[in-house]
C-alpha cells in the first residue's frame, strides 16, 4: 500500500483536511490562517518552494497552494458551527476535565520546582562579578554532562511552553521548532555560565562543573 502524502508539502499526510490530503501541519496553517484572517505577502515572485523544510519559508506561496490543493475555507466555519452544535457537557464531566487539567498543572509545578532546585545557580546574576576559584571547581563527568543537557533541554521547552504563541502552534511544528533551536539553546546557555571564568579553553556547566582542556584527563576518568 502506498503511503499518502500532503499534497501541500510532501510530508506525511494524516488524511483529507478541509478538501485536501495533507499533514497536520498544513492542516493546523491553514485554520490559523482563515481563522484569523491573516494576509500574507511573498517576498519574491509567488513561487516559492513548498515543502517539508521550506513549508515555513513563505506563507503566502503556502497558503496559496494550500488552496490549490483543494482546502476550503468555508469548511474552517463549517467546523466551528459544528463545535457549536455539540451538546453541552454535563457538571460532572465538566468538573472531570477541570480535574485533569488542576492535576496537569501540578505535575508542571513538581517539575518546574524540581529543575530550578537542581540548577539554582541559573538565577539571573552580574556576570563581570562572577569569580572562580578554579582549584576547587569539580571537573565534569560524562554523567554531569548528560544532566547539564537534560537540565537546559526541560527548561526550555517549559519556557516555550508558557508562550501563547508558541501553543497556538500545531504539534508537529511545536516538535520542529524545538528540536531546530535545542542545539542554540545549549550552546547559548553554556557560554552564559561561562563568561566569568579566567580560565581559557573551559566551559561551566549547569551543575557549576567545569569542563576544559586541564578537566578533560578528570572527566574520561570517571
Amino acid at each position: 500500500m502506498v503511503e499518502e502524502i500532503c499534497h501541500i508539502c510532501n510530508d506525511k499526510s494524516t488524511g483529507k483536511h478541509y478538501g485536501a490530503i495533507s499533514c497536520d501541519g498544513c492542516k493546523g496553517f491553514f485554520r490559523r490562517s482563515i481563522r484569523k484572517r491573516y494576509h500574507y505577502q511573498c517576498r519574491f515572485e509567488q513561487n516559492c518552494d513548498v515543502t517539508r523544510n521550506k513549508r515555513n519559508a513563505c506563507r503566502a506561496c503556502r497558503l496559496q497552494k494550500c488552496v490549490k490543493a483543494g482546502m476550503k475555507s468555508n469548511a474552517i466555519q463549517n467546523e466551528r458551527d459544528a463545535i457549536g452544535k455539540r451538546k453541552k457537557t454535563s457538571p460532572t464531566e465538566k468538573e472531570d476535565v477541570m480535574d485533569q487539567l488542576v492535576a496537569a498543572e501540578h505535575l508542571c509545578q513538581k517539575l518546574r520546582s524540581s529543575v530550578i532546585r537542581n540548577t539554582s545557580s541559573l538565577a539571573p546574576y552580574d556576570c563581570g562579578k562572577v569569580k572562580w576559584n578554579y582549584d576547587d571547581a569539580r571537573a565534569a563527568t560524562l554523567d554531569d554532562i548528560g544532566k547539564s543537557i537534560h537540565q537546559q533541554l526541560v527548561l526550555f521547552i517549559e519556557w516555550a511552553k508558557s508562550l501563547p504563541q508558541f501553543l497556538l502552534l500545531a504539534q508537529p511544528d511545536q516538535s520542529a521548532l524545538l528540536k531546530g533551536s535545542a542545539a542554540s539553546i545549549i550552546v547559548l546557555g553554556v557560554a552564559f555560565r561561562s563568561i566569568g571564568l579566567t580560565v581559557e579553553n573551559t566551559i561551566c556547566l549547569a551543575n557549576d562543573t567545569l569542563l576544559g582542556e586541564r578537566t578533560r584527563d578528570k572527566c574520561w576518568r570517571y
